[in-house]
């Protein structure tokens, strides 16, 4: 890995954590945290916006503020550079620092244990149900192309808590749910007769199929590969 790598994922890295701590962590809240500072500006149509909330005892840490929004730039070239040309938009200021009424103890009202530090990610229930709606935004998006997660287990996590298996390798709950969405949700079967003309059709999710087709005792296996944009047709011929 590149110097440049390394930096990018630094970068990265700092953003997933504020990014995924703020995120995580509302679900539990019976209501918005009340907040004392509002943002700068009213935000851009169709950008993303990024908000450093300082607890009231806390003060801004600038180092913070220009981290986070370097991190963000560099995240948005790099999506620049993959997509060849499309990238997401950043509001501005890009990062918008609000300062909460709140003191931090009170955001550390989590069932976390003494774990207090890593604020959403030791709450397993709440990790499988962000990860699993995040994989459906992305899944509906014509845009998407793939979806990639570091750090398939605790151990050596970048993010304390925010692998697939625990330090064990046991796996936690988002990874049943995902497997669970992936090889079951998002997997097409299909079973039928065809009819006068030998014709059988079906719609399903892009990817590869095995075919069995069976007639008076006599079966064949093939495999075809259903992609976007062609007839996707295929014809088999039993003996």
């Amino acid at each position: 890995m590149d110097a440049s790598e390394n930096r990018r994922r630094r970068h990265t890295s700092l953003i997933a954590l504020v990014l995924g701590s703020i995120l995580t962590s509302i679900p539990p809240f019976c209501e918005p945290p009340a907040v004392g500072g509002e943002a700068d500006t009213t935000p851009r149509a169709k950008s993303v916006r990024i908000v450093y909330l300082v607890s009231a005892d806390k003060t801004v840490r600038e180092d913070y503020r220009k981290g986070i929004e370097t991190a963000a730039k560099d995240l948005q070239s790099w999506y620049a550079k993959q997509l060849g040309g499309p990238t997401f938009r950043l509001n501005e200021p890009v990062v918008e620092v609000v300062k909460s009424d709140k003191k931090a103890d009170w955001f550390y009202g989590h069932p976390n244990g003494d774990n207090k530090d890593d604020w959403g990610f030791n709450d397993e229930a709440a990790q499988a149900e962000y990860a699993v709606n995040f994989h459906r935004v992305c899944f509906a998006h014509p845009a998407v192309r793939a979806i990639t997660w570091w750090d398939l287990g605790d151990q050596g996590s970048f993010i304390p808590g925010g692998g697939m298996l625990r330090e064990d390798l046991s796996p936690k709950p988002v990874y049943e749910q995902l497997k669970r969405l992936i090889h079951e949700e998002w997997n097409t079967r299909a079973s039928g007769t065809t009819d006068g003309e030998g014709r059988f059709s079906f719609r399903g999710f892009l990817g590869t199929y095995k075919v069995v087709a069976a007639i008076q005792g006599k079966t064949i296996e093939k495999q075809f590969h259903l992609e976007k944009g062609r007839a996707n047709e295929m014809t088999v011929s039993l003996p």
